[in-house]
């Protein structure tokens, strides 16, 4: 019998999967890119992992990193663990000097804001239903409120105005979210990085709303070429999670689920 943990001895002849995966990683013509590794609990989705990052560590200028989001689930924020342990990453494996150290402490600045915004964005977000940001940003509190009204809600003024704080404060999110994407490419250019490869594992293990953020956030990486994710996960629980938040549209006949994960 064997023991229930990951291995970097190939016991399920995975060769083939693993040289399939090193190929896509290392593709210019397909970087950025983010490849599932899809299997029940069980399966051999860590070993293959392991493997995979085993042969890469072997390749030049190439950066592996394991990201585990169960273990911080309940601790820290999804989207900002992912980001800091990215960019710590680079950080401790590579040499910070000159230019690299002013981007890299802009990095960290970045992810602080997100931290401390990312509640009251979501506060913001909920309250879209006024209209969207542009539509909420031009109206004064008297017109929300009414608004807010009109469409069977009872918000109390303190909420609109929290909301409207959230609000403004998005579209500086946005300017930092352009500023984090360029410094991070910068970051992989002077460090010398041309392969980043983020292997996520145990995702399936989490609750949905952390699955949704670890995905949302790739996004933010997803831009710089030599940039991969690899993530290992029971399609059944993500396809799960995302329908808790997109549930199906009645009378169309579109798998939410699948559409999401394969875009």
């Amino acid at each position: 019998m064997w023991k229930d943990s990951e291995t970097e001895l190939d016991l399920l002849d995975f060769d083939y999967l693993i040289e399939i995966t090193k190929d896509i990683i290392l593709n210019k013509n397909l970087s950025p890119c983010s490849i599932g590794i899809y299997g029940n609990w069980g399966s051999g989705k860590s070993s293959l992992m392991e493997m995979i990052q085993k042969d890469l560590n072997e390749e030049g200028n190439v950066l592996c990193l394991k990201f585990n989001g169960w273990l911080f689930e309940g601790y820290e924020d999804a989207r900002t663990s992912l980001m800091i342990a990215i960019v710590k990453s680079i950080s401790e494996n590579r040499t910070i000097k000159g230019k690299a150290k002013t981007i890299l402490t802009n990095l960290y600045n970045n992810i602080d804001f997100f931290k401390l915004t990312s509640k009251s964005i979501k506060y913001g977000a909920d309250f879209m239903l006024t209209g969207g940001i542009g539509v909420a940003a031009d109206l004064m509190l008297p017109k929300l409120i009414t608004k807010a009204k009109e469409k069977g809600k009872e918000i109390e003024e303190g909420e609109i105005e929290g909301a409207l704080k959230s609000i403004s404060c998005s579209i500086e999110i946005r300017e930092n979210v352009s500023n984090f994407q360029s410094d991070f490419e910068e970051l992989l250019e002077l460090t010398e990085i041309e392969n980043l490869v983020v292997f996520i594992d145990e995702l399936d293990r989490c609750n949905p709303s952390t699955i949704l953020d670890t995905l949302e956030v790739m996004r933010l990486f997803l831009f710089a070429e030599g940039t991969s994710f690899v993530i290992g996960a029971d399609e059944r629980q993500i396809m799960y999670a995302i329908k808790q938040k997109f549930p199906d549209s009645p009378g169309n006949n579109i798998d939410i689920g699948k559409e999401y994960l394969e875009k």
